[in-house]
């Protein structure tokens, strides 16, 4: 029988020695976070070189970019070169000049295949000239659209922006970018999470949560748009299994969870693992981080900016308005309780004061 050894960082119980995979992602994130200016550009020189490399422009490439907002226009100009087009958020900051070819390559290829990674990768530009083609694909589609699955609007989310029939551009993200952050001192009470509630489901009897009470006259969440107190509620058992759950705010701390399919009729959470989430110490950290540094890994819970999706990303409908709702929060599983695997992802409508909660694993 294999022995239990515990991390030497954390003490989470693992099998081999030294530390838990978390812990090791974590070390080499402090690493990259220390790179002083002239390390880092040396590091982007080398991926640009090294650019055919798919594992390494993937790893490297992305861990630069979302803990350190690296500029990739060097990298991009390498990855146009090499016809590297993944993972696409190497043509964030491409100059106009590799846009137009990429542009150009879209409007001339006759792969399907080609054509949804040109996409994705000028999704994640998102300027005038992308805005322009994309709506002009969505109404005058060209051959290559029968074999892909969705439209150009659908590509653009990616990027985390979409635009309207008369070609009007919307975000569907945050600018600005906090993580929430562990043993904070002194404690921080804009946002709290997962803290337990007295009423249980009606589908299934496990206990409701509100998965986040956010304090929105805090000026660091002004840019939610929510003037007072909000508590997001579901229960944590259903959210995982169906495809989406809504919760209705007030600004005075009162919510409701709206009906939802796929409802379940036995509850899977065991009592420890409830209270060791309603234990967290979780808050929101006191400076802004640019607003791809969760996409990296699952390492980081976050307000705002950019989605780590574990599968595709999905903006979910409001079912008031009936508009694309705005990606506003992540909250990886296992940093709340070490039995749950995936991660839960918030998307908010804040003129009808309605949340979606949705999860995803591998």
């Amino acid at each position: 029988m294999s022995t239990i050894l515990p991390c030497t960082r954390c003490d989470r119980e693992k099998y081999f020695e030294g530390l838990c995979w978390r812990c090791q992602s974590l070390e080499s994130n402090d690493r990259v976070l220390a790179l002083t200016e002239e390390e880092l550009q040396r590091e982007i020189e080398e991926i640009a070189r090294n650019i055919e490399s798919d594992s390494y422009a993937y790893e490297r490439f992305l861990q630069l970019f979302s803990l350190r907002a690296i500029d990739t226009q060097i990298i991009a100009k390498a990855a146009l070169e090499h016809n590297v087009y993944f993972p696409p958020e190497l043509y964030t900051h491409a100059s106009a000049n590799v846009r137009d070819t990429l542009i150009h390559r879209l409007t001339a290829t006759k792969d399907s295949h080609e054509a949804n990674h040109l996409q994705s990768c000028l999704a994640m530009i998102g300027d005038a000239a992308v805005l322009d083609i994309f709506h002009h694909l969505e109404h005058h589609p060209l051959p290559w659209r029968e074999k892909l699955h969705v439209d150009p609007s659908m590509y653009a989310e990616k990027g985390g922006w979409s635009f309207t029939n008369e070609g009007e551009k919307y975000s569907l993200a945050f600018d600005d970018c906090y993580c929430l952050v562990e043993g904070q001192t002194p404690a921080d009470d804009a946002i709290q999470v997962g803290r337990l509630r007295t009423e249980q489901c009606e589908h299934c009897n496990c206990p409701l949560v509100d998965m986040l009470q956010i304090d929105g006259r805090d000026k660091r969440l002004h840019f939610l748009g929510i003037d007072g107190t909000a508590r997001i509620t579901v229960c944590p058992n259903c959210v995982s299994l169906a495809e989406v759950v809504f919760c209705r705010y007030e600004v005075d701390g009162a919510s409701t969870i709206l009906d939802f399919e796929d409802a379940e009729e036995g509850n899977h959470f065991e009592s420890e693992d409830l209270a060791l989430m309603n234990a967290n110490s979780l808050a929101l950290a006191k400076q802004r981080v640019n607003p791809f540094f969760g996409v990296a890994d699952g390492l980081h819970n976050t307000i705002g900016g950019h989605a780590n999706w574990v599968q595709d990303w999905v903006h979910h409908i409001c079912p008031d308005c009936g508009k694309k709702m705005t990606y506003f929060a992540q909250i990886h599983w296992d940093t709340l309780m070490e039995s749950m695997e995936g991660t839960l992802y918030f998307e908010l409508c804040s003129p009808c004061q309605v949340v979606a909660m949705f999860h995803q694993q591998t």
